[in-house]
C-alpha cells in the first residue's frame, strides 16, 4: 500500500529555499562540479553540489530570520468630516505635514489624522501635542499643550447604557496599528477664553520605537469669544448619570461617592454645547412627599455649569409611560387614573417648586408624557395617550409653569390616514388640536410634521401662541453621518430658528458623531455672533453688507424640502461648503470686530 502525503508549508519552503540556494551556488560559485550523464544529459550532483546546497539553506534561513522592515510613519487626513477605514492606503494628495484650524475664543475646535504602518510589523504609536506659541511674541502667553487634547480611535465601544459601532475616543495619546493598517487619531484644541487673537503655530509629535513623524498646527484664534446663542437650548433628553436611572437604589454613602463622576459627567455636556438637563424619571418608584433624585442631578448639574431650564422627565411618577405588557413597570399608562394622578402631579409641581426657590435652580420645565399617540398596536392606549397629554398640560397651565412633549405620529401623513390606521382621516391631526392650546414646548420628531401639519405651518401656530418649538432627532447623534450631526445642531436650527435642538439618545461617551454635534452648535454660535456684531454696527458699512450678504446666501444654500426639512445631508454640506465654513466666518467676524 503507498501512502501519499501533501508536503506541509514548512516543508515546501525547506524544499525552496534548498533547490534555490543551490542552484545559485552552483552557477555562481562551482559550475565545473557539475557532472552530466551522456544518455538523459541530466546533471549528477557531486559532494561539492551539496555543500552549496547547505550553504544556501544556511543563507534562506538567515533571510527569513532577519528582522521585518522597518515602518515608515505616513501622516494623512480626510478632514473631520470623513471617515478613514482601518486598512484605507492615503492617497498622494491625503498626506500632510501641518492641519490649519480657525477657532473663536472659547471654543474647542477639532482636526483628525490617521498614521499608516508601511512597515511589517504592529506598532504602538504615540501622539504628543506642544504648546502653541503665538507669531507675535510680544506680550502674548502661549497656549499650553494641556489645551491639545490628542486621544486614539477604537472602532466600537460598550458603555454604560448602550452599545455603539461609531469611532470612540479611546486612549490618551496612544493607538495600534498592524502591518499594512491605519492608527487613527481625534485631536481637540481647547482655546483658553482669554487667549489673543492671532496666529499660532504648534505641532504633535507621533513616535513609535526610533521612528517619529511631525504634524504642525497653524492655529488662526478669531478676535471674538464664542457664546451661548441667546434664547437658543441644546438637550440631550435621554441621559442617565452615574446615579443610574432609579436614584432610589443610591446609598447615601454611594451618592457621597458618586458625585464627583456625576458632576464630571455633566460638565462633559456641557463642553460639548448643552444648555441643561433632561432628568429622566429618577424619583421612580415614588415615595410619596420625597424627590431626592432630582434634588441630587439638579445640583450636580449646577455644579457643573449647566444652567438651562431643567426638562423633568416624569412620566412614570403619573402613570403616563408607554403601555401595554413589552413596558413592564408601574408607571405605565394601563394604571392611569386621573384623579389620583392628577393630584399626584400637583404635588410634585409643589415639592419641585420649594427645592428650586431654596437651592436657586433654574425654571424646571414638566414633561409629563412622551410621544403620545404613538402605540398604534393598541388602539386604546394611542386614545388615553392623546388624553394624558391633554389633561396634565391644561393642569400645569394652571400651576404656571411650562411642560414639554415629544410630538410625532398625530403631525404627520401616514398615521392620518383611514382605515389602516386612523378611524377617520385626520383623526389624530384632531386629537392633537385640542392639545394646541396648553402643550407651551412643543418638542416634533424631525421630519415628522408634513402635509396639513407640515412644520411651517407648525412653527407658525406654536409662535402665534407663544409657544416655543423644539425638534429631536436621534440619528444626529447616534447615526455615522458627520453631515447630518453637524448641520442638525448647527445650520438647520438656525435656518429654521429653532428655539432648541434635541436628541432622546445619548451613546454614553464620546464618539466621533458626538463630536460633530458640538462642532455643529459652534456653527450655531458662531453665526449668532456675527449676527450680534452686525446688529450693533460694528466695523464699517462696507464689511456689514459684506458680512449680510454672506449670511443670506448661506441661508439660500440650505435647500429645505417641501415640508421644511433638509432631507439630503451630503448635498446641503456641498452646497453650505461645509469644510471651509468656519473660516470664512471667522474671516468676516475679524473684520467687525476691529
Amino acid at each position: 500500500m503507498l501512502l501519499y502525503t501533501t508536503p506541509s508549508r514548512k516543508q515546501r519552503l525547506h524544499k525552496s529555499a534548498v533547490g534555490g540556494a543551490a542552484s545559485l551556488c552552483n552557477h555562481l560559485a562551482i559550475p565545473e562540479a557539475e557532472r552530466y550523464d551522456a544518455q538523459d544529459r541530466q546533471p549528477r550532483r557531486t559532494n561539492i553540489n551539496r555543500q552549496s546546497a547547505r550553504i544556501g539553506l544556511v543563507l534562506a534561513l538567515l533571510l527569513a530570520c532577519a528582522p521585518a522592515r522597518a515602518a515608515e510613519l505616513i501622516v494623512f487626513t480626510r478632514g473631520v468630516m470623513n471617515d478613514i477605514g482601518p486598512n484605507d492606503r492615503p492617497k498622494p494628495a491625503e498626506r500632510v505635514k501641518s492641519v490649519s484650524l480657525y477657532a473663536l475664543r472659547g471654543e474647542y475646535e477639532p482636526f483628525t489624522f490617521a498614521v499608516h504602518n508601511d512597515g511589517g510589523a504592529p506598532l504602538l504609536l504615540t501622539a504628543r501635542s506642544a504648546p502653541l506659541y503665538p507669531r507675535r511674541a510680544d506680550r502674548l502667553r502661549p497656549i499650553p499643550a494641556s489645551c491639545v487634547e490628542v486621544r486614539g480611535l477604537k472602532r466600537g465601544a460598550k458603555f454604560r447604557w448602550r452599545r455603539t459601532g461609531d469611532w470612540v475616543l479611546d486612549r490618551a495619546g496612544e493607538a495600534s496599528t498592524g502591518p499594512g493598517a491605519n492608527a487613527r487619531f481625534w485631536a481637540t484644541v481647547h482655546v483658553p477664553p482669554n487667549a489673543a487673537p492671532g496666529d499660532y503655530d504648534g505641532k504633535v509629535t507621533i513616535a513609535a520605537g526610533d521612528q517619529s513623524a511631525v504634524l504642525k498646527i497653524v492655529l488662526h484664534v478669531a478676535k471674538a469669544e464664542l457664546r451661548d446663542v441667546p434664547g437658543v437650548k441644546f438637550y440631550l433628553l435621554g441621559t442617565v448619570s452615574p446615579y443610574g436611572q432609579y436614584h432610589r437604589w443610591v446609598k447615601p454613602a454611594q451618592e457621597k461617592a458618586l458625585r464627583p463622576k456625576v458632576v464630571a459627567f455633566y460638565r462633559e455636556l456641557k463642553q460639548h454645547g448643552m444648555t441643561g438637563i433632561c432628568i429622566k424619571t429618577s424619583d421612580f418608584p415614588y415615595r410619596e412627599g420625597k424627590i431626592p433624585g432630582l434634588i441630587a442631578e439638579a445640583e450636580a448639574a449646577k455644579e457643573a455649569g449647566l444652567t438651562g431650564p431643567i426638562v423633568w422627565n416624569m412620566l412614570a411618577l403619573i402613570d403616563a409611560a408607554k403601555g401595554g405588557d413589552r413596558y413592564d413597570f408601574n408607571g405605565r399608562m394601563d394604571n392611569w387614573d386621573e384623579k389620583k394622578d392628577l393630584a399626584r402631579l400637583r404635588v410634585l409641581h409643589a415639592l419641585a417648586t420649594a427645592e428650586a426657590k431654596k437651592r436657586g435652580w433654574p425654571e424646571i420645565i414638566y414633561c409629563p408624557i412622551d410621544e403620545p399617540g404613538t402605540q398604534y398596536e393598541n388602539r386604546s392606549f394611542l386614545l388615553r395617550s392623546m388624553d394624558i397629554l391633554l389633561k396634565t398640560t391644561r393642569e400645569l397651565k394652571k400651576l404656571g409653569v411650562r411642560c414639554h412633549s415629544t410630538i410625532s405620529e398625530p403631525v404627520d401623513d401616514k398615521h392620518n390616514r383611514a382605515p389602516r390606521w386612523s378611524k377617520t382621516p385626520d383623526e389624530m391631526r384632531k386629537l392633537w388640536d385640542k392639545c394646541r392650546p396648553t402643550l407651551s414646548v412643543r418638542n416634533y420628531g424631525y421630519g415628522y410634521p408634513q402635509g396639513k401639519t407640515d412644520f411651517h405651518h407648525e412653527m407658525r401656530d406654536a409662535k402665534k401662541r407663544g409657544h416655543e418649538v423644539w425638534t429631536y432627532y436621534n440619528a444626529a447623534v447616534m447615526g455615522r453621518d458627520r453631515r447630518c450631526a453637524r448641520i442638525c445642531f448647527g445650520l438647520w436650527g438656525w435656518r429654521a430658528k429653532l428655539d432648541a435642538v434635541t436628541a432622546w439618545t445619548y451613546p454614553g461617551g464620546r464618539t466621533v458623531q458626538f463630536e460633530m454635534v458640538r462642532e455643529g452648535i459652534d456653527d450655531h454660535k458662531a453665526i449668532a455672533v456675527l449676527e450680534s456684531l452686525i446688529k450693533n454696527r460694528k466695523g464699517n458699512e462696507a464689511d456689514r453688507r459684506a458680512a449680510q450678504k454672506f449670511l443670506h446666501d448661506l441661508g439660500a444654500a440650505i435647500q429645505l424640502d417641501k415640508n421644511g426639512f433638509i432631507s439630503n445631508w451630503p448635498a446641503c454640506a456641498k452646497a453650505v461648503r461645509l469644510d471651509t465654513l468656519k473660516q470664512r466666518l471667522i474671516t468676516h467676524i475679524d473684520k467687525l470686530a476691529d
